[in-house]
């Protein structure tokens, strides 16, 4: 199936979100940002709320050519591990030997299985996993294993938008049982803001998202309800950057309803100035720049701290600092996407094929 290229120009910005909201805050001292831009830059970490979004909706929709196939599961499995795993061992190799070779430290071995096993979402104390960021991939793994399921409850908007609106229900009362019985200690706190728990009504908001945009795509006046939805979805996201907490929600559910909007209004009626050459090409290496971002922020951070000596305000002096993270992560992601990535998804094919081959031989 062709891909939507509004979904590659949504992957792109919220990579590069999540970075540019990364890149003077994970380094010590923190580069200070100024005032006017604080709100909406702090808030780029909804830019994965963003991403799981266009997940659950690109799940969706390449979901039926899995079912073409004689083993629509296995099908499904392989192209999901070989889209995540390769990179994603590889970038856990990198972390162990970081935290070997420069500081003398290693990971417990069961964290390193936890993360090896796509499982370590389900333990609190090690939702973090080994890879810097990861907590996404966690999440994103534990959705992929239940989303069959749920493709073939959430068929339409509404059905969908009952077990988004469900699944926030249960995650609240999840965590005010887990909060009474121990106290609600801050790993339980931070658990709740990475959990899969939280996050799955994000992913089947997605679901909804492909399904309206679908039933709306007949629609006399697209265009011009797409216009208006999206307009609304980011005018929703900025309120929300300045009012965090105005929705009573958690705050990783909030964006949801806003990002919904945006992404069904672009499904619609794409903005050329979200969805273009540039973002395009960033959705196609989000994934490694996704992960790549945090190590080479962290290599950059004697750099990034001299940008503070040059004697320019705080407005300059973080361009000068975007101006050096920004290119760095796009060659680093460019050469993981094309040197792993890619060999990544053609041995999945390759193993589909061998898989198919062997059951037409009577295997």
């Amino acid at each position: 199936m062709k891909r939507l290229e509004f979904l590659d120009g949504l992957r792109g910005l919220a990579a590069l979100y999540v970075a540019m909201m990364h890149a003077p805050l994970i380094i010590s001292p923190k580069l200070i940002i100024p005032e006017l831009i604080k709100p909406v830059l702090g808030y780029g970490w909804t830019g994965v709320e963003l991403f799981f979004i266009v997940s659950g909706f690109s799940l969706t929709m390449t979901m039926p050519s899995h079912y073409k196939s004689d083993r629509p599961m296995v099908s499904y499995a392989i192209s999901r591990l070989s889209r995540i795993a390769p990179l994603f061992y590889v970038l856990i190799i990198h972390a162990i030997a970081v935290k070997w070779f420069l500081h003398g430290e290693t990971f417990d071995v069961d964290k390193i299985v936890k993360s090896a096993l796509f499982v370590f979402n389900m333990f609190p104390a090690d939702v973090g996993g080994v890879v810097g960021a990861s907590w996404t991939i966690g999440t994103e793994m534990l959705f992929y294993a239940a989303f069959p399921l749920v493709y073939l409850v959430a068929k339409d908007v509404w059905r969908s938008l009952a077990i988004a609106i469900g699944s926030i229900i249960i995650s609240a009362a999840f965590f005010r049982i887990m909060a009474a019985i121990n106290g609600g200690p801050e790993t339980l706190f931070h658990y709740s803001n990475v959990s899969v728990i939280t996050h799955f009504s994000t992913f089947v908001f997605g679901i909804a998202a492909y399904h309206a945009v679908n039933a709306l795509s007949a629609y006399g006046q697209r265009d011009s309800l797409g216009h208006f939805l999206t307009a609304a979805g980011l005018a929703g996201i900025l309120w929300l950057a300045m009012n965090p907490y105005a929705l009573p929600l958690h705050p990783g559910q909030s964006p949801s309803f806003f990002y919904v909007l945006i992404v069904v209004g672009l499904g619609l009626a794409p903005w050329r100035i979200i969805v273009n050459k540039v973002t395009r090409f960033y959705g196609r290496i989000c994934y490694s720049v996704y992960l790549w971002h945090p190590p080479i922020i962290f290599a950059l951070e004697p750099l990034l701290h001299k940008t503070k000596t040059l004697g320019y305000g705080d407005g300059v002096t973080l361009l000068i600092c975007y101006s050096i993270v920004l290119p760095a992560i796009t060659v680093a992601g460019t050469a993981s996407y094309y040197l792993i990535e890619i060999p990544g998804l053609q041995l999945g094919q390759q193993i589909k094929k061998a898989i198919g081959a062997h059951r037409s031989n009577g295997g």
